[in-house]
């Protein structure tokens, strides 16, 4: 769960990009010996047996030197007197001081020094990510110990940085990860549940979906720990929305996961006692999948949608995905196919044979509806609010993508059925399309050039 480099460049692997990794070597003596002298204000000839010693306790590892070098000041290895205006250590001691080589078994050590409420809100900041804020800590936190007099300790630790009022980051990943190995395994699912439900709770209705993948993501976590179908269907819901924000934010991988563990939430039985939610993940799921290309899964969930849909305007929105799958396949003369199998259930039948005087005649009766309006009053119509008119001009636009190359006397009559739709209905964002597209046909057609440019 905790956001280090190395779980962000697996996520960015499971995509399918190219990464490359620069080794960054150890700190070189005289590197070790400029930070000690700068940190403790003293000339480098006068760090230079400090630095020697760190320098071989901590292998040079950039972090692990800070770490130590706090830890010597922490435990009074190292100490300022004042009436000399001199720092005092003794470089023997810190020598013979054990240490563990692992730098998260030497974070987790120094961890472990600190009062138990405070290693338990290191814990629970692990869990919420590499950086959290104020408000989201005190959410995620149970009473004892504020979350003002934590954050104080921690910074004034180092193993928390400020990098803005009220927001806060790990000084290091390795801190995090350190803080994250203290909680036992045996908690760790429900310690998560724990947490992304506390933040739920707590959280304002109308600031939800600005922490909904802190929510869900924690709650998905602990999901084994939810035996109860209402709560099952509530984290379902959950990550409905989780995924629909992915999806806007154009994370499609993270959406298809959220809309996939949303579906496994519900069970088998998911079209019997939670239909609408389902065919919402179900939908969102295909429409993820397509765009990652996760083709098998895709047409798995697209059998599921037909084989439970109830209804026709069901099934609708899972046959269009499919048809924009058939286009990105390549299988142009299936995806007409399907559209026009799918326009003749919804009621809008196209002959099969066409021939010039259909298309004239589908033309001039369409300009006879539309004498009745002038172009504000068509521009001016109520909005579509019929569902399946909805979906019947956006399979016809769809459609004309590919009777462009195949069979492009259809398109004229496509336009004129989406203006005949949209004038006895309302207007829809595709109704410009037919407009656009009746206007041409009435040039290239009929030949009446001043009307086809009116409209």
């Amino acid at each position: 769960m905790f956001g280090n480099i190395t779980s962000m460049i697996e996520s960015i692997k499971a995509q399918g990009l190219e990464v490359y990794k620069i080794c960054l070597g150890p700190m070189a003596k005289e590197d070790v010996n400029s930070l000690v002298s700068e940190t403790l204000c003293l000339p480098p000839s006068l760090s230079q047996p400090l630095s020697s010693v760190i320098q071989k306790k901590t292998g040079g590892i950039v972090l692990f030197v800070r770490t130590f070098l706090r830890e010597l000041l922490e435990i009074g290895m190292i100490s300022f007197c004042l009436s000399s205006c001199t720092w005092n250590y003794d470089t023997d001691a810190i020598s013979r001081l054990e240490m563990s080589k692992d730098i998260v078994r030497h974070l987790v050590e120094r961890i472990l020094r600190l009062p138990q409420p405070v290693q338990i809100g290191l814990q629970i900041a692990a869990i919420l990510g590499s950086t959290f804020d104020l408000k989201t800590y005190t959410h995620a936190s149970s009473k004892g110990l504020s979350a003002e007099d934590f954050l104080y300790i921690v910074t004034e630790s180092g193993f928390i940085n400020e990098i803005s009022p009220g927001q806060f980051s790990w000084s290091h990943s390795k801190i995090q990860e350190a803080a994250y190995s203290l909680i036992p395994i045996s908690a760790l699912e429900s310690l998560h549940l724990l947490v992304g439900t506390r933040i739920y709770i707590k959280t304002e209705n109308e600031h939800i979906n600005d922490k909904i993948h802190i929510i869900v993501s924690n709650m998905n976590m602990g999901l084994r720990c939810l035996d109860k179908e209402e709560l099952r269907a509530e984290l379902a819901h959950l990550n409905l929305l989780a995924g629909s924000k992915s999806a806007a934010e154009s994370a499609f991988y993270s959406a298809a996961n959220y809309f996939m563990i949303g579906v496994s939430l519900l069970g088998e039985d998911w079209h019997i006692r939670r239909y609408s939610l389902g065919m919402e993940l179900f939908h969102a799921a295909a429409e993820a999948l397509l765009v990652t290309g996760n083709t098998e899964m895709f047409k798995t969930t697209i059998e599921k949608l037909n084989a439970y849909a109830r209804n026709l305007e069901d099934k609708l929105p899972s046959s269009l995905t499919h048809v924009r799958y058939l286009l990105m396949a390549g299988k142009t003369h299936s995806a007409t196919s399907k559209c026009f199998s799918i326009l003749q259930e919804i009621g809008e039948e196209f002959p099969s044979e066409l021939t010039p005087q259909t298309v004239y005649l589908e033309l001039a009766e369409t300009k006879d509806v539309l004498s009745k309006y002038s172009k504000d009053d068509f521009l001016n119509l109520p909005t579509l609010d019929v569902p399946i008119k909805s979906w019947a001009i956006e399979f016809m636009q769809i459609a004309c993508r590919v009777l462009f190359c195949q069979k492009a006397e259809y398109i004229p009559l496509m336009a004129c059925r989406i203006v005949k739709i949209s004038a006895a209905h309302g207007w829809s964002p595709s109704s410009a399309y037919g407009l656009i597209t009746f206007g041409h046909a009435l040039i290239s057609v009929m030949n009446a050039i001043d009307e086809g440019h009116y409209w």
